[in-house]
């Protein structure tokens, strides 16, 4: 995933709004009969599942996660690119626990890359 800027993105998501009430690129006026936010939704929340660029590149996270609790699986290694914002919330929303969480040993500890100093 690239790290795509903020108005890249909403000008794709013009385009597909644009394109789907109005056939094409440019639709001005209130030609949109319903919000985009709702046309995004998934199809079993009343959406038409087009997908939001913006949301979807929160997604990432969940490979952050994959290779957080277990590296050593095929997608642990997947050289995936996180944008940044993305890459922030997940180390904020995440704890990591030294040791078993009651206790910590500096020297015994699996600090970097699942080994010990």
């Amino acid at each position: 995933m690239l790290d795509v800027s903020c108005w890249m993105i909403k000008a794709v998501d013009k385009l597909k709004c644009n394109f789907l009430w109005r056939g094409k690129a440019d639709a001005r006026g209130g030609h949109c009969p319903i919000a985009w936010g709702k046309v995004t939704r998934p199809l079993n929340f009343g959406g038409l599942g087009i997908h939001n660029l913006d949301i979807l590149g929160w997604v990432c996270m969940r490979w952050l996660w994959h290779h957080k609790i277990d590296p050593s699986k095929p997608w642990g290694q997947l050289p995936i690119q996180v944008p940044t914002k993305v890459m922030a919330m997940f180390w904020i929303s995440v704890i990591t626990t030294a040791g078993d969480g009651c206790n910590m040993s500096f020297w015994t500890d699996r600090w970097l890359h699942g080994q010990s100093i």
